[in-house]
This record gives structure tokens, sequence and C-alpha cells, in this order.
């Protein structure tokens, strides 16, 4: 997802607002790879990764 910033560069968004949209996103992260570990505990990561993959379809979807 975080791919599609530059693309805003052809609409006219300057490199600081891009790179502030990639910190943004990057930071965002932080949250849900510190919670990680407790899912993990519960479930595998086979079926957390079988369930994140789709979600993000779901999500390219919409």
């Amino acid at each position: 997802m975080h791919g599609f910033f530059s693309l805003y560069e052809d609409l006219g968004a300057g490199s600081e607002q891009i790179s502030l949209a990639y910190a943004i996103a990057s930071i965002s992260e932080l949250p849900v790879i510190a919670c990680s570990v407790f899912a993990l505990r519960r479930w595998s990561a086979r079926s957390l990764t079988t369930a994140t993959g789709f979600v993000y379809a779901i999500r390219m979807l919409l």
C-alpha cells in the first residue's frame, strides 16, 4: 500500500508531503508489531498469515 504514495507526486504533492506520508505510515505500524507477540501466542503464524492475506485481499477490492 505504501508504494502508492509516490503517485501523488504526479498530482502535485511535494516531496516533503510524500516523505511525511511514508513516515506516518511506518510509525502507525509499530503498535501492530508490538502487539503481534500476543497474537502469536494465541494463534499460529500460518493461521495469522492466512487471515491477514484474506483481509488484505478484501482491502484491495474495496
